[in-house]
């Protein structure tokens, strides 16, 4: 199966958008993480699985990005008001995190 991702831009936040993948990247229902990852969260970063901790990790390692929720099948990524979509290059960066860590050469599973 290919990956296919589907933004989506919230219509209450213009700062949130929901990336939704047809592969599964996390083994929990659901789960926020913020910028910085605390100590803490680690519990919770094995909880979701390697594939989901990975996704996470580098999604909040992004200059701009404030928080992040996880969930089987998307990611929502909220990014700090000063911060743009396009022009800091968030949206594009997040899309290549996610074609990266769900490639099927990583024999990854969530």
């Amino acid at each position: 199966m290919s990956l296919r991702i589907e933004v989506e831009n919230s219509t209450f936040n213009v700062h949130r958008k929901e990336f939704n993948v047809n592969v599964e990247i996390s083994q929990k229902d659901s789960h926020t993480f913020d910028r910085p990852i605390r100590e803490r969260s680690q519990k919770y970063l094995e909880e979701i699985g390697l594939i989901g901790r990975k996704i996470v990790e580098y999604v909040l390692s992004i200059e701009g990005v404030e928080s992040v929720v996880i969930k089987p099948y998307s990611i929502d990524v909220v990014k700090g008001k000063a911060f743009d979509w396009e022009s800091d290059e968030i949206e594009n960066r997040v899309l290549d995190i996610l074609r990266h860590w769900t490639a099927p050469e990583h024999g990854l599973t969530a």
